[in-house]
């Protein structure tokens, strides 16, 4: 071979290993950009909510995520766990589950058995209905407790806040018991596959309701179901797939107020989920917020009536108290000279006795002298009375001889 042909050997060679290290680089950033890519459909659209059937069984190095089309349908497609994984790197792995979820159903049934055994390790029922409901601290404020924050209405809201409030001692073991009902009614709502019919289902339950109520007034019960159903009862299955997406969002990243669980939750559900869950709760909060002012409103207004009148009733009462202490006082007083007279009273009765009783001795003592003399008086009586009925025999004997 010449030496030019060894020349050109030689940069062809030399082309061919750039030409690989090229296509080698080109390679790699293709991967890294599909990589990125991935990651981003990821934290957008999160994990799937529950194992997707189609995609078969898959190994313990593969997760299914949800990816939403340039159409805007939603799709669920394999993806290696270690791409997940280096999403989810440093977030919270303390409160939820540990490591990585594979679905967020996965997540929401870990974070449900931890607070399960939460409430279940806790001392007694007090201390349930604290955590669960709410409680009233040393400076009288209210502190919310974990249904007070997943709270979705004011009604249901004050029926949670009726659970502890004012709440009688022998009554805290049934409203512990309601606490856990409602926590586990949040978690099935979400966990139970969605129902398209469940909206008009529950019209129709309300107007059944509503029917029993208008036939028979008198009867509470309607009303009070009617009224459990507003406050946020034992809740059944969402209306759609999306609703449910919005629904465990909601429920996640009310639990724990954290940044990190915030971003485990943002990654778990995706971030365009996430906004929208955080757009729904501000409309919710919002008209809590408006049905508390409007309550608060007509609170203060029924107590500046309910202030003047009592205000009325005391200063009437209080003219009346003034009126019936000087009352009292003049027959306190009429009292007082009564005591003083009955006192003096009763000093000359005893002194009175004292000289009955020296008065009768000194009559008894001459009732007996004159006793004893008209004893006497009666012996002598007798005497002279014998002395003449003898004188009169010895005149009658004599009388009779001076007539012979």
């Amino acid at each position: 071979m010449s030496t030019l042909g060894k020349v050109l050997l030689f940069v062809n060679v030399l082309l061919a290993f750039g030409v690989l290290f090229l296509a080698s680089q080109d390679y790699a950033k293709r991967r890294e950009l599909n990589t990125a890519a991935l990651k981003y459909e990821i934290v957008m659209d999160g994990l799937a909510v529950e194992p997707v059937k189609d995609l078969g069984e898959l190994d313990a190095d593969t997760m299914a995520v949800t990816v939403t089309g340039p159409n805007g349908i939603a799709t669920a497609k394999p993806v290696s766990k270690k791409v997940v994984d280096s999403v989810f790197s440093g977030v919270d792995t303390a409160f939820g589950g540990s490591g990585t979820p594979k679905t967020q159903l996965d997540e929401v049934n870990a974070v449900y058995t931890k607070l399960s055994q939460t409430v279940d390790g806790m001392a007694n029922d007090a201390a349930r209905v604290s955590f669960l409901c709410g409680s009233i601290d040393a400076k009288g404020f209210l502190v919310p407790g974990l249904l007070m924050t997943l709270s979705d209405t004011f009604e249901e809201r004050q029926a949670v806040r009726n659970l502890f409030y004012r709440v009688p001692q022998q009554q805290l073991a049934a409203s512990a018991k309601e606490a856990r009902d409602r926590l586990k009614a949040k978690f099935d709502a979400v966990t139970t596959a969605p129902n398209p019919q469940r909206p008009e289902d529950v019209r129709k339950q309300v107007e059944e309701i509503k029917a029993k109520i208008a036939a028979s007034p008198k009867d509470n019960k309607p009303k009070e179901e009617l009224a459990r159903l507003s406050a946020g009862g034992p809740a059944g299955p969402t209306g759609s797939d999306q609703e449910r997406r919005v629904k465990i969002a909601q429920l996640l990243m009310q639990l724990n107020p954290a940044p990190l669980w915030q971003k485990r939750v943002a990654l778990t559900v995706g971030l365009k989920t996430y906004l929208l869950a955080i757009t729904e709760q501000v409309s919710r909060i919002e008209a809590i917020a408006t049905q508390t002012r409007d309550a608060r409103f007509a609170d203060q207004q029924n107590h500046d009536v309910e202030y003047e009148q009592l205000a009325s009733f005391a200063l009437e009462n209080s003219k009346l108290v003034d009126q019936q202490t000087r009352v009292a006082d003049g027959l306190a007083k009429t009292l007082a000279d009564d005591q003083a007279i009955f006192d003096k009273r009763t000093v000359q009765l005893n002194n009175l006795k004292q000289e009955l009783a020296q008065l009768t001795a000194a009559v008894n003592a001459q009732l007996a002298a004159q006793k004893k003399v008209e004893a006497d008086l009666f012996a002598v009586q007798r005497e002279v009375g014998l002395t003449l009925r003898e004188t009169g025999k010895l005149e009658g004997d004599l009388r009779a001889k001076e007539g012979k």
